[in-house]
């Protein structure tokens, strides 16, 4: 009878031990909206902005004939549940237009962070990473929690 206990709680320990990465990465997990950014990451990401993107993308990030909006509603939604990681991969892969894939990582992180400040989405105290696996576990979500 103790054995068959033993046993037991021995299957159940490598049953909660098997589902522990998943919780773990459920609570990592981040919204933009948790202040991922600074402010001053924001603004380097307005000057690269201003040199690689606005051409495309218009001065107030509203779109034009080149390229789509990256403000408002419609961006949000179109990125809803998706990671800041997504967003930074396409910078870096596919923008400019005219040189797609010459941005390094650390200036695509500064250019989303330019896109989430353009979002009004809050600032925080430490600046976005360029590392892909943290970026990872933060997603995007078209409105604050609560809002």
């Amino acid at each position: 009878m103790i054995r068959q206990v033993f046993i037991a709680v021995g299957c159940m320990t490598i049953a909660i031990g098997a589902g522990y990465p998943a919780v773990m990465a459920e609570q990592t997990s981040r919204s933009v909206y948790d202040g991922v950014y600074t402010t001053e990451q924001a603004v380097s990401g307005k000057a690269q902005f201003t040199e690689h993107c606005v051409s495309c993308h218009g001065a107030t990030l509203a779109g034009g004939d080149k390229g789509p909006a990256l403000i408002g509603r419609p961006f949000l939604y179109n990125w809803t549940s998706l990671s800041v990681e997504d967003l930074v991969q396409r910078i870096q892969t596919t923008m400019p237009a005219d040189g797609p894939g010459s941005l390094t990582r650390h200036a695509a992180a500064d250019l989303a962070a330019y896109i989430l400040s353009a979002n009004k989405i809050p600032p925080g105290a430490v600046a976005l990473p360029a590392d892909s696996e943290v970026l990872r576990n933060i997603r995007i979500d078209a409105t604050a929690p609560g809002g």
